[in-house]
């Protein structure tokens, strides 16, 4: 699958997968949450369908934040 990179108006980067759902990248979103002081999941509250679990995603999760 060809992931699209999209920046949002709040800087959030989410990966558009090929059905046109935008899934947040996880750094982007732990980023901005201290940035904002917002609880993570905030940033990351998207319409799913599961293409973010592929483990070809681009935006998941370091080994550190596991």
């Amino acid at each position: 699958m060809e992931w699209k990179k999209n920046i949002r108006e709040t800087g959030l980067i989410e990966w558009v997968c090929e059905h046109g759902i935008g899934h947040p990248d996880y750094q982007s979103a732990k980023k901005l949450s201290k940035k904002y002081n917002n609880t993570l999941t905030v940033w990351l509250l998207h319409g799913c369908d599961c293409c973010c679990k592929r483990k070809d995603f681009p935006g998941k999760k370091d080994e550190e934040d596991t």
